[in-house]
């Protein structure tokens, strides 16, 4: 596991960096690159110097795009809100697993631009990828979202992967 255990029960503390994502017609997000992921070692040199567990990305717009090695999503109003592919994310397994285990539940997902006064308004917010699976984030430049602690969607989430993994072994596609 990329985070420690107490992480998953309480929450992380993420942080926006200055480093942006770069255009998808500049870099192909969908190729793992030294060149897509320098942005992100600098963004998580940055997000370290600050004691935050993960930096939050946008892209040259300004939109919410991506965590430095993770996928972001919000909760609004019981349903899920992540950023769509074309501003230049990966599309990480982790994150298609989540969509699809949530559509199950009949959890609502929707792909969307994001900004941050979403992020920070936003019920709930979790983070998915290989290594962190799926981490709550609880504050987010020092705001806390939502009550400050997990919330049940993003708890509700956990267990349903944990438990896909355990049945089918890790996502592949």
């Amino acid at each position: 596991a990329l985070y420690p255990q107490e992480m998953y029960e309480t929450g992380l503390e993420i942080v926006t960096v200055s480093t942006r994502v770069p255009q998808a017609q500049a870099i192909e997000p969908r190729i793992k690159s030294l060149g897509k992921y320098i942005g992100n070692i600098l963004a998580k040199m940055e997000a370290n110097r600050v004691g935050a567990g993960e930096g939050l990305m946008l892209n040259c717009d300004g939109y919410v795009a991506e965590a430095t090695g993770d996928n972001v999503f919000i909760v609004r109003e019981g349903a899920l809100l992540t950023p769509p592919p074309h501003i230049g994310i990966l599309e990480g397994i982790t994150r298609g697993t989540v969509i699809e285990l949530a559509r199950k539940l009949g959890i609502p997902v929707s792909e969307q631009l994001m900004t941050l006064y979403d992020v920070y308004n936003a019920d709930e917010c979790f983070l998915t990828g290989t290594a962190a699976e799926v981490i709550p984030a609880v504050k987010v430049d020092g705001r806390a979202i939502g009550s400050g602690r997990p919330g049940p969607v993003t708890q509700r989430l956990i267990a349903e992967f944990r438990a896909f993994v355990a049945e089918e072994g890790v996502p592949i596609g």
